[in-house]
């Protein structure tokens, strides 16, 4: 995740617990400071799937799944082998 992104969560959640204690110390009860919590934002990641060459270690090009993976490291000319999982990129499978 960049920064930029992590940074506006940040701000965001500092924003959520001000309006919240702010209307807790307004109405002078402290349990709805509370009700923040449940608008705190978590920064989360999207994970991508990758083929690693066997032989170097060579990363093909993300995807969104382990299927469409392989097919996109097929596409760029990597050899996955079923038996074994075995997958080898461009330069490696000529060796």
């Amino acid at each position: 995740m960049k920064f930029k992104e992590i940074f506006i969560v940040f701000i965001y959640n500092i924003i959520v617990v001000a309006i919240w204690a702010g209307l807790a110390v307004f109405f002078n009860a402290w349990w709805i400071a509370l009700f923040g919590i449940l608008f705190i934002s978590i920064p989360s990641t999207i994970h991508r799937h990758y083929r690693i060459c066997d032989s170097c270690g060579a990363k093909s090009a993300p995807a969104d799944s382990a299927e469409e993976a392989i097919r996109v490291a097929e596409k760029a000319g990597w050899v996955h082998y079923d038996e074994g999982n075995r997958d080898y990129c461009p330069y490696c499978k000529n060796k």
